[in-house]
């Protein structure tokens, strides 16, 4: 008898956790963290950090693992 598979199923609102196995969402979080913390405020007055990506992407889930780190 073959095993059953269980699909994972996701939901649809971000946890602030990386689910992805490459833990790809915790390397940007903390690239940015440390672009953050390092930025020089008289070189570089204004900031703005763009995240692109369609729905559905990891773009609210990213901000929230940043707002954790």
């Amino acid at each position: 008898m073959p095993d059953i598979v269980t699909p994972k199923i996701l939901q649809n609102v971000p946890v602030g956790k990386d689910e992805f196995a490459s833990q790809s969402q915790e390397h940007i979080a903390e690239s940015i963290k440390n672009l953050i913390l390092n930025i020089d405020n008289e070189k570089t007055p204004i900031r703005l950090i763009g995240i692109e990506g369609g729905w559905g992407t990891g773009k609210s889930n990213l901000v929230k693992i940043l707002e954790k780190n």
